[in-house]
C-alpha cells in the first residue's frame, strides 16, 4: 500500500543560490520553499512511502555538507 507522505521542515540555508541544488539534491520528493526571513524557509517535501529512505538520506547528506541546517520540524 503506497501512501503520500507531507513534512514541513524549518531550515537555514548557506544562501538562496543553493536552492536549485537542493531541489536537485532531493530528487525522491517534491520540493518547495517558503521563505520566512532572512535564510530561514520552510522546506515542503511531499513523497510517497516507498521513497521515504531515499528522502532521509538525501536530506542527510544535505545537512552532513552544512548547506541546510534543519532546526525543527514541523
Amino acid at each position: 500500500m503506497s501512501g503520500i507522505i507531507k513534512k514541513t521542515f524549518f531550515v537555514k540555508i548557506s544562501d538562496e543560490e543553493s536552492i536549485p541544488y537542493i531541489k536537485s539534491a532531493i530528487n525522491s520528493a517534491k520540493v518547495d520553499f517558503r521563505k520566512v526571513k532572512g535564510n530561514s524557509f520552510d522546506l515542503l517535501l511531499e513523497y510517497s512511502k516507498e521513497n521515504e529512505q531515499e528522502v532521509n538520506t538525501e536530506l542527510q547528506v544535505l545537512k552532513s555538507h552544512k548547506i541546510v541546517d534543519v532546526l525543527f520540524e514541523n
